[in-house]
Parts: structure tokens; C-alpha cells; sequence
């Protein structure tokens, strides 16, 4: 595993040992449509792909390409929920692209590489309507590209004229001091966000619009994220064994809430659902 792949790894069981393969590793939407809270992980990473599946998936029948998939749960997702004919996977760790082409159906193909680089490579270029993908989704993958530009530009290329792009990402504010910006810079280099994928709103929607990109929706959920996530590994680790939570891979977990109850609490950074389609 590279040294770049292995910033995303995460020790699923440590989140729902009862998870069924393949699994979610997502941070999870912590409240139902209905507005109900959420307490199990794999029914909160799911509601969070289906908020994102709902953006961007407008019909039975349509060609979906998912960026940065994980385990490739979300694309069964789009498969059997969405009913999608056709599910394109990129991924770049090698052991999640294992797991899911282990549990794929017919109609799914998953890739390693990379999500964030042009050209594409020729075996997704092979797969793709002439026409392009109708929708392009990625779920709590985004802001692990090399910028947002980037991951903007794959999405543009995959999808055809008025296809749909639906993700989720991180913001900064519009606005900060001195020592701000050094905690942020902080705080990316922690968590593995390349600063060029830590745009503001302002910047967000003028580069989905220098690519191309209209009707731009910005949703904000942090506290069904950042906020619910938070919470849902301080439960967990009141039922986990001393020695699992002294482990480095649940240190990395925890890691992540408390940097999730900081975002939240101060408004540092912003969670949030974009979605837009593509002019021509």
C-alpha cells in the first residue's frame, strides 16, 4: 500500500463488527429523512451515500461513475436502490478494489487509480456510453483529491451534456485571521487534505463554473456529520476493549471525531453536499 492509500485506510470493524461485506467507511449521515436520529454506523454511512445518490441520480436506467468507492458498497447502492444499468467504481487502495470486485454483479465494474488525474484510463474509457456517464457521484471522497480542480475536471469528462455531479466535500470559511489559516494548514496536513482541495464557497462555485457547471447547490451537514460522527464514536468506544481502543487504528478514528467536534464547534471548516450538471 502506498503511503498515500494508506491515509484512507480505516479499520471498518472497529466502527460495526457486524458489518456485512463490502463495507462503508464513509463518515456517515446521522439523521433519517425523517429527521430521526441515527445511532448504527453502516444505516449512517448508507443514509449519507443515499443523500448523495438522490442529487445526482435522477432516473431508473442510468449510467453512474463513483469517485474514490471505497469498498464498493455505494455502488450496489446505485445498482439496487438507484436501479443504475451501469456502475463505474474508481479506487485507489488495492485491497478495498479486491473486496469489492469480490461482492461486484453484473453491471459494475470497479478500477484501481486514481480519481483525480486526466487522461482517464483506457479501460474506463473502454466502458463509457459515447455520449458520457449520466451521473457522477462521490461520497466523502472529494476532498482527498490533489485539488478540487482536479476532481472536477474527471467528473466533467466522464459525464455527458446535462449529466449530474453530485458529492461530498469540506469548506473553509469565507474569511479568516493569521492564526486561523495556520490552523487550518494544520489541521489539513493531519487529516490528509491537500490545501488545494480546501476551497471556500466562493471558490468552489467559480471553479465548477469555469469547468462548466451549472445550477451549483451547496447543502450544509455538518451537524448531521461532522457533529453526528462525533458523537457516534464517543458511544463506540464505551463498548469496545481497552486494548482495541489503545490500538493505533481506533487512536486514528478518535482522531478524527475530536477533529470533527472541533470543525463543528468552532465552524472552522464546513461539511457539506454540492451538486450541480453539466452545460454541454
Amino acid at each position: 500500500m502506498t503511503s498515500r492509500a494508506s491515509t484512507f485506510a480505516i479499520a471498518h470493524r472497529l466502527l460495526d463488527a457486524s458489518m456485512a461485506s463490502p463495507a462503508w467507511t464513509n463518515l456517515g449521515c446521522w439523521q433519517g429523512k425523517d429527521g430521526s436520529p441515527l445511532t448504527h454506523y453502516a444505516e449512517a454511512a448508507e443514509q449519507l451515500a443515499t443523500r448523495v445518490g438522490d442529487a445526482a441520480i435522477t432516473a431508473p436506467g442510468q449510467c453512474v461513475a463513483d469517485l474514490g468507492c471505497g469498498h464498493g458498497t455505494s455502488l450496489l447502492l446505485w445498482q439496487h436502490r438507484f436501479s443504475a444499468s451501469q456502475v463505474i467504481g474508481i479506487e485507489l487502495q488495492a485491497a478495498c478494489v479486491a473486496d469489492g470486485q469480490a461482492h461486484a454483479h453484473d453491471g459494475i465494474s470497479l478500477h484501481q487509480g486514481r480519481f483525480d488525474q486526466l487522461p482517464l484510463p483506457e479501460a474506463i474509457s473502454a466502458l463509457l456510453p459515447a455520449a458520457g456517464c449520466d451521473a457522477v457521484v462521490s461520497v466523502d471522497a472529494a476532498y482527498h483529491a490533489d485539488s478540487l480542480g482536479a476532481f472536477a475536471a474527471v467528473a466533467q469528462k466522464l459525464l455527458r451534456p446535462q449529466g449530474r455531479l453530485a458529492f461530498t466535500t469540506v469548506l473553509r470559511p469565507a474569511r479568516s485571521t493569521l492564526v486561523g489559516l495556520l490552523k487550518q494548514r494544520l489541521m489539513m496536513q493531519v487529516s490528509g487534505i491537500p490545501t488545494a482541495s480546501f476551497a471556500s464557497a466562493d471558490e468552489l462555485e467559480r471553479t465548477l463554473t469555469r469547468l462548466g457547471f451549472d445550477g451549483i447547490r451547496i447543502e450544509y451537514l455538518d451537524s448531521e456529520v461532522l457533529q453526528g460522527f462525533a458523537n457516534f464514536v464517543k458511544r463506540r468506544a464505551t463498548d469496545l476493549p481497552h486494548a482495541q481502543r489503545r490500538s493505533l487504528a481506533w487512536l486514528k478514528i478518535a482522531a478524527t471525531a475530536a477533529m470533527c467536534r472541533h470543525w463543528f464547534g468552532r465552524q472552522e471548516l464546513r461539511y457539506v453536499l454540492v451538486s450541480a450538471h453539466v452545460l454541454s
